[in-house]
């Protein structure tokens, strides 16, 4: 499965994406490739995010 994501976002960069977007939780839990673009972990967005409004 960690394989095939990889192949995955490469083929994404490959195609000129301008970044890659980690939107499930399950996701993240994989890790990202390597790659050369901007990734954003909504898991980690949301979090912390969260934490802020928390705090205050």
């Amino acid at each position: 499965m960690v394989e095939r994501l990889s192949e995955l976002e490469l083929g994404l960069v490959a195609r000129r994406a301008a970044c890659i977007i980690l939107g499930c939780t399950e996701i993240t839990m994989l890790g990202a490739a390597d790659t050369s673009v901007e990734t954003f972990d909504t898991t980690a967005i949301h979090a912390e995010t969260a934490a802020d409004f928390a705090i205050g």
